[in-house]
């Protein structure tokens, strides 16, 4: 009770830094990992829960939700809503112990803890018309989402008579129960919104504000693919190829005519995500190291965006810079800096997203996978045109003369500069990644 009243009133500081409420909560979270290590030693000492599995690669997604979730709050406009961070701290919350949960029922609740926190997140700024509209249908859609993923489980109890998902394991000898997992890998398609059930999510990350689409664009995606890479051996193989197939095919061809930039970014990680599930076809590490360089992306350039709105025309007191029409900056570093995100989405070598493709199309090989791989880089060359058009328009803002007198703020720029060095020297740091990798393999 002392530790959850200490993190309260942290939380709940006012003239704190969110961040370092962010990393009292990931110390919690490292406490919490260890004690759940330590309980088959010392049960009398331990919160040992079965239901919770601790592995490094859980460890490796609990870090990403926590760093996300640090530098959402740096871009939020925190004195306009003063209990953001308590809806975060309930989002992380479900997010991390989502990943760990090898129980179906535990699953379910800390779907539910963090679904609900970004509905709140998505309806916060409820003054705006579009993003009251953007949560209504979130919360619609993922209402659906968690009633087939109910009934999925219960499907699996009813013919199992078990909610453990390592006893579902045990029973593949005399015949897997697929229909249950069917139904899960639905509604966690419906949660993330990938293919076929997209639609819903290209409408909410357009009306949302940008600094909410920033969030809740990847951090449901990461912890949902996250537990299914986690648990393969269970999921059916010819859902994941299905949804595979059909996540390249939409995110590839469907931006094409699109001259919003956040619909053409919201396809743009339906189509990255669909790039992951090679990743988690093949089970292989490499699935860890494009979560991180896209997520390392991902952040780069909605933050730009949110900086890049000072110098724009705005469309909307919540998405300042909207229209790829708007795309010519005054300022040259921060179109320069946009340009090597959109070359690293495109796999430009030696840029991060290069040695990410790389990895996955090696190991896709080597599995046997040739028409997945084949895919791959067919919607990858065709991903490419839409990309150039953003990458033209910036290209504009470089060529002009006029350039702008008004700086960005030093955290802002501290940020982009960092992550934009980490992706330019990916290579550099590749050799220990890869070491790390296969560690975790073995």
């Amino acid at each position: 009770m002392l530790l959850v009243s200490t993190v309260t009133y942290l939380l709940k500081q006012r003239h704190r830094l969110s961040t370092l409420r962010l990393l009292t909560l990931c110390l919690v979270f490292i406490g919490l990992e260890q004690t759940l290590s330590n309980g088959g030693h010392e049960p009398h000492l331990s919160l040992y829960l079965d239901t919770l599995e601790v592995s490094q690669g859980n460890l490796i997604l609990i870090l990403t939700v926590l760093g996300l979730s640090c530098l959402w709050l740096q871009m939020d406009q925190r004195d306009e809503i003063p209990h953001t961070e308590l809806i975060i701290a309930a989002t992380v919350l479900g997010s991390c112990l989502m990943i760990m949960s090898k129980n179906l029922l535990a699953l379910y609740v800390l779907v539910e803890l963090q679904s609900y926190g970004l509905y709140i997140l998505t309806t916060i700024h409820n003054r705006s018309y579009d993003s009251t509209r953007a949560g209504l249908v979130y919360f619609i859609i993922g209402g659906l989402g968690s009633i087939v993923l109910l009934l999925g489980i219960y499907v699996l109890y009813r013919d199992t008579g078990s909610l453990e998902v390592q006893e579902h394991t045990l029973l593949e000898a005399y015949g897997s129960p697929t229909m249950g997992y069917w139904l899960i890998i639905i509604a966690f398609m419906i949660k993330m919104g990938l293919a076929p059930f997209h639609q819903w999510s290209i409408a909410v990350y357009n009306y949302a504000p940008t600094h909410i689409t920033a969030y809740i664009s990847v951090i449901a995606k990461v912890t949902l693919v996250g537990w299914t890479y986690n648990h393969l051996g269970n999921i059916p193989t010819s859902a994941l190829v299905l949804v595979y197939y059909l996540s390249l095919l939409v995110g590839a061809l469907r931006p094409l005519y699109t001259i919003n930039l956040k619909v053409i970014l919201a396809y743009s990680g339906v189509l990255n995500f669909g790039y992951l599930m090679l990743s988690v076809l093949t089970g292989d590490p490499s699935f860890y190291a494009y979560l991180v360089q896209y997520i390392i992306t991902h952040v780069l350039i909605f933050t730009i965006i949110l900086a890049a709105g000072r110098y724009v025309t705005a469309r909307s007191h919540w998405s300042p810079l909207l229209l790829l029409e708007q795309l010519v900056l005054p300022n040259k570093g921060l179109a320069l800096c946009f340009i090597v995100s959109i070359f690293s989405l495109i796999g430009i070598p030696p840029l991060a997203g290069f040695y990410a493709k790389y990895l996955i199309l090696t190991t896709a090989m080597w599995d046997n996978y040739v028409m997945e791989a084949l895919l791959l880089v067919v919607t990858s060359g065709v991903a490419t045109y839409y990309y150039a058009t953003i990458i033209k328009r910036l290209a504009l803002g470089l060529v002009q003369r006029r350039t702008s007198t008004v700086g960005l703020e030093g955290g802002v720029a501290y940020i982009i500069s960092t992550l934009t060095l980490m992706v330019l020297c990916c290579s550099a740091y590749l050799p220990w990644l890869s070491e790390g990798l296969i560690l975790l393999s073995t």
